[in-house]
């Protein structure tokens, strides 16, 4: 019972730490990337506008079809549901 519980805390933490540096990387590039590379940055504002309006309960559906029942999915509804509203 104890290497079950330790095993679940240890993949948690590591998950934790894979998805913050995932959520970082995309930080940096939804929005650095286009601030440099685009001449004019306001053209991706209209896409995030969009979904913006959309409430996080509302991906979860999507993300399980996508990523499967698992924290791939729940970790994905949570950077949609912050990320955006951020951006």
């Amino acid at each position: 019972m104890r290497k079950v519980r330790k095993k679940n805390i240890w993949l948690s933490i590591v998950s934790i730490i894979v998805f913050l540096g995932i959520w970082y990387v995309c930080t940096a590039v939804l929005e650095l990337v286009p601030a440099k590379t685009l001449p004019e940055p306001i053209k991706v504002r209209p896409l995030f506008d969009l979904l913006k309006p959309i409430l996080g309960l509302a991906w979860i559906p999507l993300m399980i079809v996508i990523f499967g029942i698992g924290i791939e999915s729940k970790a994905a509804v949570v950077f949609m549901s912050v990320k955006l509203i951020c951006l």
